[in-house]
């Protein structure tokens, strides 16, 4: 238990100052201090809440349950943040058959898609 939270502290000051790293040069100087605030804001909310709602879960359908789903969830997000970063790091190929051509028209709004007007 002792090694998956020290693991668990490595990910987390990793990932928050990856974070801090990518969007604090984005903002500008006037805004940065209300850049950071915000993502310590939203960090707190995301460990604060679920505890909160683990806590309230725990009376009524006990502790092994609570800590059970908890734990499942915690996986299910873990996966879902990993695949998003993958798409997000992984664009598709230039010549993906599912990507319309230069001068084709998307399939909304009759977009074109590069080289012509």
């Amino acid at each position: 238990m002792i090694i998956g939270q020290a693991l668990a502290g490595i990910g987390f000051g990793a990932s928050f100052t990856a974070a801090l790293r990518l969007v604090t040069p984005r903002a500008a100087d006037h805004q940065r201090a209300g850049v950071v605030a915000g993502i310590y804001v939203v960090a707190y909310l995301a460990f604060g809440m679920p505890i909160i709602v683990a806590g309230q879960l725990a009376g009524p359908v006990g502790d092994i349950t609570t800590v059970v789903g908890y734990s499942a969830l915690t996986v299910v997000f873990a996966l879902l943040s990993l695949a998003a970063q993958f798409r997000t790091s992984h664009p598709r190929k230039r010549n993906d058959p599912k990507l319309p051509a230069n001068g084709q028209e998307l399939p909304v709004a009759g977009v074109r898609v590069g080289g012509g007007s």
